[in-house]
């Protein structure tokens, strides 16, 4: 491939600005590989794609030209050490996992063998000094090699998220964030981290330097660094737009009124935590411009469905209820009405399943559903589980002719699809692809023909790919044969 050097070719393509635009078309590593041994500019800028994605996790995806095995990087340790600083200096995206986890095919070995985390002591000194960004998942070996001593090599200057699912961190941990990764914008603690040998005082103060943090994620709380000084903290962020912390006490959350010449949460877009009804009555003056919200409601709820209406921007909107909580229909339709813009709602949300906490519900009927629909037009994700409920196919109608985007439904209705079958539309349910259904009594009703019903239904929602009932012990054997019959034709 090599070109004579008097030739006006190899004189422009000795300009970096312009081979490097070459590279962005070539996007398989075969080419690029090549493009390596043209000469020493080519190779640099090659390497820039090459060795761009590292991990099991970009290998499944197919994240770059050519994502390489942590192993392969690691195996370089041993043949030729100048080689592997080499490459490491071009990583941006450097993910550990389990070797194998997204492989089918790939048997499953539960010891430290497949732990991508077990090469951190394998890179000791090596300088990356490009990546972007890092994710530790969660292993059964993980506390083992995620120590704050084996991760802050990774702490680089122009490291920008940081993803830890498990593993144990300390306040030195975050000291060496503050000093070396002044521009991180994501920074994600899974519950599986340790957290026992943090301090708030120490959380507090890395907060500080975080200028440009705009995500960030807590899942397990911890009394060590959970606080109210963290929590104020947190809410002064100028750049968080996307937010996930342990439950908020309410008097953390009054604490923010006594302070009105301070903007809280001034980007805030995404929230996910717990709050009392009390406390998301009063968190909403902070928040109103919040789209997505994923809440656990603690303690008796009777009313929170017309307090959360008055986040008019929402979009998404998942709910998790303590017992003894109850749902109103006329709360639910205020909702409807001025959140109008909601895409997603669930009560309660999807992964609370097989035991979730469902509440009660109170005046919510076939026309109330109705309603709903109605008000909710842009609708994609609906997951409506109440006790004591009394709807019925006709809910099932209304949704599928108002809401044309629906494509996951999961309902709570006493379902008799003969009568359905009866009534249906060219056009019902347009998106659906994925329906549940939870029978809350045992009806003892005889279909005539489970075959035909099953295939009417079927060629009338004609993007369906999934059904199930999901209350299996009031099911009859007739049920049984209709799901199993609807999920042979999707």
């Amino acid at each position: 491939m090599a070109l004579p050097d008097s030739s006006a070719v190899t004189r422009v393509l000795a300009i970096p600005e312009l081979f490097s635009g070459i590279f962005d078309f070539l996007y398989d590593g075969p080419s690029l590989a090549a493009c390596m041994r043209v000469n020493k500019l080519w190779a640099e800028e090659a390497a820039k794609s090459l060795w761009m994605c590292c991990g099991s996790f970009c290998l499944a995806r197919e994240w770059g030209p050519n994502p390489i095995a942590v192993r392969h990087l690691a195996a370089l340790r041993a043949s030729n050490v100048e080689r592997l600083q080499w490459y490491a200096r071009f990583i941006r995206f450097l993910y550990f996992d389990v070797e194998g986890m997204y492989d089918p095919s790939s048997p499953r070995v539960d010891d430290d063998s497949k732990d991508e985390s077990r090469f951190h002591m394998v890179f000791r000194g090596v300088n990356f000094s490009h990546l972007n960004s890092i994710k530790i998942y969660s292993s059964r070996y993980g506390k083992v090699h995620n120590t704050a001593s084996t991760l802050a090599q990774y702490l680089q200057p122009k490291l920008k998220e940081f993803t830890l699912s498990g593993g144990n961190v300390t306040d030195e941990f975050f000291f060496m964030i503050k000093k070396h990764c002044p521009d991180l914008t994501l920074l994600e603690l899974g519950s599986d981290v340790d957290l026992e040998a943090t301090s708030s005082s120490g959380f507090s103060d890395v907060l500080k330097s975080l200028r440009f943090l705009g995500k960030l994620s807590i899942s397990r709380r911890s009394s060590k660094l959970w606080s109210l000084d963290v929590f104020r903290g947190i809410a002064v962020l100028k750049s968080l737009h996307e937010l996930e912390i342990p439950n908020i006490p309410d008097d953390w959350v009054q604490s923010l009124k006594n302070d009105s010449e301070i903007v809280f949460f001034p980007a805030l877009k995404s929230l996910k935590t717990g709050l009392s009804e009390a406390g998301v009555e009063t968190i909403q003056r902070f928040i109103q411009d919040i789209t997505t919200l994923e809440l656990y409601i603690f303690g008796q709820s009777s009313h929170a469905l017309r307090i959360l209406a008055n986040f008019q921007c929402l979009i998404s909107l998942q709910l998790q209820f303590d017992k003894g909580s109850v749902i109103r229909g006329t709360d639910l339709i205020e909702l409807s009405r001025k959140c109008n813009k909601l895409e997603c709602l669930q009560i309660p949300k999807s992964d609370d399943y097989p035991e979730p906490n469902i509440p009660f519900s109170e005046g919510i009927t076939d026309a109330t559903v109705n309603l709903i629909a109605h008000g909710l037009p842009k609708l994609c994700n609906l997951h409506l589980n109440l006790g004591n409920s009394g709807l019925t196919e006709i809910s099932l109608l209304s949704l599928g002719t108002k809401c044309k985007h629906l494509e996951e439904c999961y309902l709570s209705a006493d379902v008799f699809f003969q009568n359905l079958v009866k009534d249906i539309e060219p056009d019902l349910f347009p998106a659906l692809e994925n329906l549940c259904i939870s029978q809350p009594v045992s009806n003892r009703r005889q279909y005539e023909d489970i075959e035909k019903t099953a295939k009417i239904f079927v060629n009338t929602v004609s993007k369906l790919k999934t059904f199930s009932y999901y209350n299996l012990d009031n099911l009859t054997d007739d049920d049984r044969y209709l799901e199993e019959s609807i999920q042979k034709y999707c």
